[in-house]
């Protein structure tokens, strides 16, 4: 009986040694996760503090390597252009531009472009024209080989603005069907429908638009999507580089989403 007892007060004993040992060892543990943690919240505020102002960080492409790059190949083909076209905005009409000192339009510069032929956009703000007559007016490329460009290379000298309007049907700002199309160091904005469309030349043929380079440009404001690919009759369309570029939504645009559809839906991308 008193062996019982003493071996039930010894397993008793050693119960309490061991809760007070886990007790120890739990307080002295979780005293080292908070010494742990306030350190490295410690250090987490001050590298916040580290962290450069989004307003005066540099911009990617003038950081980025791969960008300046593909900048300088661009540069490469616009000096190797067979036909090169200097546009330049009309300041007191700027639905027309000139070149050599002749009126014309974007949409007409650019469907009538000939393969290996770079359109060099001077600084200046380019609006496109409301359609009549059941023309088309949105800027529209189909022969291979064409670069559309800024003179400088800086989105911000040059603007074409589709300023909400319908420009034929659906469309957009700017349609590519050619192979082999670069575009770059542009601003795109306010579409009625897309800003930048890849389609084919007529449907059910096979894509026009394989390779399509499109570099450095801003894009601000799409009524639908900011970018479209269409594949053609053979559901491909290939080798498309997107790189460099700037996808804005403003909240100005927000409220000119387009809805369309029964069920009145809204889409942009």
């Amino acid at each position: 009986m008193i062996k019982k007892i003493v071996k039930s007060y010894t397993y008793l004993f050693l119960t309490l040694l061991i809760v007070l040992f886990f007790q120890n060892c739990s307080g002295d543990f979780n005293q080292n996760i908070l010494k742990n943690s306030n350190s490295n919240i410690s250090d987490l505020s001050d590298n916040q503090n580290n962290y450069p102002d989004e307003e005066t960080e540099t911009p990617l492409f003038e950081t980025s390597n791969y960008c300046q790059t593909q900048s300088q190949k661009i540069e490469s083909l616009i000096a190797n252009a067979t036909n090169k076209v200097i546009v330049s905005p009309n300041t007191n009409n700027p639905d027309t531009v000139f070149v050599n000192n002749n009126q014309t339009t974007l949409r007409a510069i650019t469907e009538g472009a000939t393969p290996n032929t770079a359109i060099l956009l001077e600084p200046g703000y380019y609006s496109v024209a409301q359609p009549s007559g059941g023309s088309y007016t949105g800027l529209f490329i189909t022969s291979d080989n064409v670069v559309l460009a800024s003179k400088s290379g800086n989105p911000n000298d040059v603007v074409i603005d589709s300023m909400y309007r319908n420009h034929g049907e659906q469309t957009a700002t700017l349609t590519i069907a050619g192979k082999n199309v670069t575009i770059n160091g542009i601003t795109l904005k306010r579409s009625v429908y897309h800003l930048v469309h890849l389609i084919n030349k007529s449907w059910g043929e096979p894509s026009h638009a394989d390779d399509t380079h499109i570099h450095n440009v801003k894009l601000i404001d799409g009524g639908q999507q900011l970018l479209k690919a269409s594949t053609g009759g053979d559901n491909k369309l290939d080798r498309g580089r997107v790189t460099c570029n700037e996808f804005l939504m403003t909240e100005e645009g927000r409220k000119n989403v387009w809805g369309y559809g029964s069920s009145g839906t809204s889409c942009y991308t």
